[in-house]
């Protein structure tokens, strides 16, 4: 018997219970994974809370992981692997276990330069904000990018991928000393700055080429004041509730263009396809994430509970079979 985090009905408390499982086979062109770290992201939580529709339970949450491929193809066995899949958690057993199943064509060889810990937290944040900036926005090379809620795992996602671009980046949160840290020349501390007359004043009036907004909610007029005309505002995520306000006026008169993203919708090779890009393409040493906090499986139902109470906000990585190991 193996371990795995598994939750038999939704519950808005994200309760979830450490349990003892059957050895899961594979199919046809399927891969056998012993999960060596799993990141738990936001909509992990809001997923056993009964929040998405399409949820299969009981289930095992987890879209994010990186391991060691045990069986399946021979070419594959004994190879480290990463990837992430929309479907994991919600109508397949998820990687928050000691052992996922998944097919061959979904996962991506891991770099030798990067720990399973830093894989398994690129998928969702990494896929999320690729899709945002290269497929929905075609980003070009020194392009004018203002990301929204920079320093969360998305954020810092963003703007990887927009240095990459050679873009010139300006980054917005609440706190100036978790700004400075990026190392970026310019920024808003919208705690204590106006962010529509800081960003004018930036761009000599002209507005952004792109916005990355990953906080929406009740400034979200505000963003869109920050754009440029033709500008593509990507939205991502609407925090404190699911309706927005903003001046539509101003906006058609800029010629603008709102570009949604949800990774929940990727059909399954769309993630192995962006995350193979992003290895091959960005400079590993340059993949920006928060703080990283491996903790083992064990943890799993203290930690989905913090989370969900606001009081956890790092990256937590479940360890199925240790922390180290």
């Amino acid at each position: 018997m193996l371990k795995a985090i598994q939750t038999v009905q939704p519950n808005p408390k994200a309760h979830v219970r450490l349990e003892e499982i059957p050895r899961p086979s594979i199919g046809q062109g399927e891969l056998l994974i012993k999960v060596k770290a799993a990141a738990i992201n936001p909509s992990d939580v809001r997923n056993v809370q009964g929040v998405f529709p399409q949820t299969q339970f009981p289930c095992i949450p987890g879209r994010d992981f990186a391991g060691l491929v045990e069986e399946g193809p021979k070419d594959w066995i004994g190879r480290r692997v990463f990837g992430s899949a929309s479907s994991l958690g919600f109508i397949k057993p998820g990687s928050h276990a000691q052992y996922l199943v998944i097919s061959h064509k979904t996962v991506v060889p891991s770099p030798d330069d990067l720990t399973d810990y830093q894989l398994a937290a690129l998928g969702v944040p990494y896929t999320t904000a690729w899709e945002g900036l290269h497929t929905k926005a075609q980003v070009s090379r020194g392009e004018t990018v203002l990301i929204i809620g920079i320093t969360g795992a998305v954020g810092l996602a963003a703007l990887s991928i927009a240095r990459a671009q050679q873009c010139r980046v300006i980054g917005v949160g609440r706190r100036q000393e978790a700004l400075d840290i990026l190392g970026l020349d310019e920024t808003v501390d919208t705690s204590r700055q106006n962010l529509v007359e800081v960003v004018k004043e930036m761009t000599q009036g002209k507005g952004v080429d792109i916005i990355v907004d990953t906080v929406g909610g009740s400034t979200f007029a505000d963003h869109g004041q920050c754009l440029g005309q033709n500008g593509r505002w990507i939205v991502l995520a609407s925090v404190g509730g699911p309706t927005v306000s903003f001046n539509v006026v101003d906006f058609y008169h800029r010629q603008a263009h709102m570009l949604g993203v949800d990774s929940l919708a990727f059909e399954p090779p769309k993630s192995q396809h962006i995350l193979a890009a992003l290895v091959q393409t960005v400079d590993h040493q340059a993949l920006l994430q928060p703080e990283l906090h491996p903790v083992p499986l064990e943890s799993a139902p203290e930690i989905y509970q913090a989370i969900a109470e606001g009081k956890e906000r790092r990256k937590v990585i479940l360890c199925p079979w240790g922390v180290g190991n």
